[in-house]
């Protein structure tokens, strides 16, 4: 997973989690999930599985396809420029 995409997926965690208006020690919590991996996953250091995607989304109380269904209409899908070349 590109650098991009991790920093991409981190902004949506993060604008969801603010919109619920948690903090990342919470989302933690309720993830099951240590608060600075919550906090690396934000700041795009962290290239998170699927079973810890699908905690997040938990703990966010939506769904996998919930997360991405949330993004900003600006933010890049999968036919954004990170596909252009495949």
């Amino acid at each position: 997973m590109s650098a991009q995409i991790r920093r991409q997926f981190g902004d949506l965690i993060r604008h969801i989690r603010a919109q619920a208006g948690i903090t990342q020690n919470e989302l933690a919590s309720r993830s099951g999930l240590h608060r600075t991996y919550v906090a690396d996953i934000e700041r795009g250091a962290r290239n998170p599985s699927l079973l810890s995607i699908d905690k997040l989304a938990r703990g966010l109380q939506t769904t996998v396809v919930g997360l991405f269904r949330s993004a900003p209409p600006d933010h890049p899908g999968p036919s954004g420029p990170e596909r252009a070349g495949r």
